[in-house]
């Protein structure tokens, strides 16, 4: 039972997926880490898929951009305000100023630009993948990246 409910805090987690109310709690986002790489995995082939089944539809980078419209929806854009807050951090002056900028809810000149960048890159890549196993790339990239911060919390 406690890794069907380490599963499903990965999901809560990592997702905006709504699950059945179960109280989770720290423990159970704390076994969630082993997790992270097989729900990554997941949201990057469901972006994949839609990527892939939109370049039957319409262009490819048009259908990549539907893929990672998807998979901004599932994940609840939190990786790109953290990326958004990461960014504007760098024009703090300080450390106690950056950690100042980072707490702020609204998104400056280098949280913009760094999403703007972020979001061009990944439709390109993906939208050059169509039809060439874009479903294992981006699912693969996917599970390095919530491997990587697995790792990182070790």
């Amino acid at each position: 039972m406690s890794e069907l409910r380490a599963a499903a805090a990965a999901v809560t987690f990592l997702t905006r997926v709504p699950l059945p109310r179960l109280r989770l709690d720290g423990g159970d986002v704390a076994r969630a880490v082993v997790w992270f790489p097989l729900v990554g995995g997941a949201l990057g082939a469901v972006v994949g898929v839609v990527a892939w089944a939109g370049t039957h539809v319409v262009p490819p980078t048009l259908a990549a951009a539907l893929g990672v419209t998807v998979g901004v929806v599932l994940t609840g854009a939190l990786h790109l305000d953290a990326l958004a807050d990461t960014a504007d951090a760098l024009g703090g002056t300080s450390r106690g100023r950056a950690l100042e900028i980072m707490r702020d809810h609204s998104v400056g000149a280098f949280g913009a630009a760094a999403l703007g960048l972020d979001l061009i890159v990944r439709i390109v890549a993906i939208g050059a993948l169509a039809g060439h196993g874009v479903v294992g790339a981006v699912a693969a990239a996917g599970a390095l990246s919530r491997a990587g911060s697995a790792a990182a919390g070790a």
